[in-house]
């Protein structure tokens, strides 16, 4: 229960943040809303570069990813969504690990280590 209520907090910490800050020193890159247009995970399926997969394939690369790699989306209103530049970026690491270049697999101990000192980074600089 503490967990829970600790991770609630965090991410409350997180999403109260001044308009037009943007969370600092994450390692991982995220859907910028600012500067990104969102579209369904339908849209993003029939207008892939290529040619369009069926939906379930969104859904499976941001559920279980290809190669330890995930699509990033997003929740808003029950739907879910993601962007043309999420997808490019999905496809970039994607042939990264095919390719053989390392990909940083993080443990959910690493990631909450890397969020508590993105949060103490934030709040020494005033977030």
């Amino acid at each position: 229960m503490n967990l829970i209520a600790s991770r609630t907090e965090k991410s409350r910490a997180i999403t109260n943040k001044p308009e037009g800050v943007t969370v600092c020193n994450w390692k991982k890159k995220m859907i910028d809303l600012t500067t990104e247009t969102p579209k369904t995970l339908a849209n993003a399926a029939q207008s892939l570069p290529g040619g369009s997969v069926h939906v379930s394939t969104i859904h499976r690369w941001r559920m279980k990813g290809v190669r330890g790699v995930r699509l990033e989306t997003f929740l808003r209103g029950g739907i879910r969504y993601t962007t043309d530049e999420a997808i490019a970026r999905f496809f970039a690491a994607t042939t990264a690990a095919a390719d053989g270049d390392a990909t940083t697999v993080r443990t959910p101990r690493q990631r909450e280590r890397e969020v508590t000192v993105a949060e103490r980074e934030c709040r020494e600089a005033g977030f």
